[in-house]
């Protein structure tokens, strides 16, 4: 009987380790080359030394508030990704939620733009049909208090995190208005918000239009078309596109927006790995409406990524002027990863060539036009940008100290578009 029993034994035996083998075999087949790691003696290894190093300071560190495993293993991510290059990242929950907030153009809040004045975080802008602006909120208010508590010296950060949370609850906010000398106390319901990346549309009376784009969100290239049938029914006859400040955002809606200029099948953006391999070529699908008329695009060393994308393929393609100051220089691809804990991971993966194969990786897209902006002539442009709109010119040099300033790169480009409207109509004529 025992040796029956061994011998089933010894059966199981062989039949659970050829399972095993053929589970392996079939792994390292049919998985992905990066999962096949996981049956690697050096991946092992260095997990089992990690996981060392992280019983070791869990148990004998000093300082028990800044110890725990998930705390720990956080941080040793966020070292490990950010370590590689400045645009990687490991991501946890807060972080990944306020970084999708500007791609998917939504979040929960009371839809107010805010920026840091002096000591103040004040109100730069209000987003249509928000809480804010319903409730009379108004752009250039300072922010006092959020609910009880003082709000003097609060960074930008520190503020959006107050005024956004779950849709429903209620935030109290203490405001003082400098045009009127006083406080004054609101309270507002959280909603959700899906704010607009492209601004500021309209054509002025020389038949030059204008748009504002403030990043490359999901909505971005829809918005844009939506703002270019605006501007050509109103007459436009040529078009200045401002990107300046443009972090960037989605590639497919920076190729969105070029193509909109470009024939079908045009190449807009190479992008290759590690190797130098080809993974993408961004093409123009045939669905954009080729516009002809004259375009420039305004840019400064604020101006990054998927706004070097389309700056440096119109540039190199001839259909547009490029005016204002160097580029950023952000010539890498970030992949994206979510993970079912809700954290997730911003890693390089590509690099991304224009049409001519150069790359602006560090160097930037260089102007045809330089128009060069001193450091306090930007911030009065964009203090301009966020309070002139609803202040008396009078009110704002009361407000701010300085008389509104002009737009040197603007009046540049229409310059420009005015000297090329009047070539066009003169060899028209000819």
């Amino acid at each position: 009987m025992i040796k029956y029993a061994r011998q089933w034994l010894i059966y199981l035996l062989v039949f659970f380790g050829t399972g095993v083998l053929l589970l392996i075999f079939m792994s390292l087949v049919w998985l992905q080359p990066h999962q096949r790691d996981l049956f690697s003696l050096d991946f092992w290894r260095n997990i089992f030394h990690v996981g060392q190093v992280m019983l070791l300071t869990n148990d004998s560190y000093v300082e028990t508030d800044k110890v725990g495993y998930d705390d720990l293993s956080t941080s040793a991510l966020k070292q490990m990704i950010h370590g590689l290059d400045e645009y990687s990242g490991y991501m946890d929950h807060d972080d990944y939620v306020d970084f999708t907030v500007h791609t998917d153009q939504h979040y929960a809040g009371i839809g107010a733009e805010v920026e840091r004045i002096d000591s103040r975080v004040t109100i730069a802008g209000l987003f249509e049909k928000s809480p804010a602006l319903a409730a009379g909120l108004r752009v250039g208010d300072e922010i006092v208090r959020v609910g009880d508590l003082d709000a003097a010296g609060w960074s930008v950060t520190e503020m959006v995190e107050r005024l956004r949370g779950p849709v429903g609850e209620t935030v109290a906010l203490s405001v003082y208005r400098p045009s009127e000398g006083r406080e004054l106390d609101f309270s507002f319901r959280r909603e959700a918000i899906d704010f607009p990346s492209v601004r500021e549309v309209g054509v002025g009376p020389d038949g030059i239009g204008f748009m504002r784009i403030s990043g490359f969100g999901r909505n971005t290239g829809s918005e844009f078309r939506v703002a270019l049938s605006q501007l050509e029914f109103q007459g436009m006859q040529a078009l200045i596109i401002d990107l300046r400040g443009n972090p960037g955002g989605l590639l497919t809606e920076a190729v969105a927006v070029a193509g909109e200029f470009l024939p079908d099948d045009t190449l807009i953006v190479t992008t290759r790995g590690r190797d130098g391999t080809v993974i993408n070529e961004e093409r123009t699908t045939g669905t954009a409406r080729q516009a002809h008329y004259p375009v420039a695009i305004l840019i400064d060393a604020s101006s990054a990524s998927a706004s070097e994308i389309v700056a440096g393929a119109l540039q190199d393609l001839g259909k547009a002027v490029i005016i204002g100051e160097t580029s950023f220089g952000k010539g890498s691809v970030q992949r994206v990863y979510e993970f079912a804990n809700g954290d997730g991971l911003r890693l390089t993966s590509a690099m991304y060539y224009l049409p001519s194969g150069r790359t602006i990786h560090k160097e930037g897209v260089i102007p045809d036009i330089a128009v060069p902006v001193s450091t306090r002539a930007a911030l009065g442009q964009r203090l301009q940008y966020s309070h002139l709109r609803l202040m008396d010119p009078q009110a704002f040099e009361a407000r701010f100290g300085f008389a509104p300033v002009t737009d040197q790169a603007i009046e540049r480009a229409r310059e420009v578009l005015r000297g090329l409207l009047a070539y066009r109509a003169a060899a028209d004529a000819s």
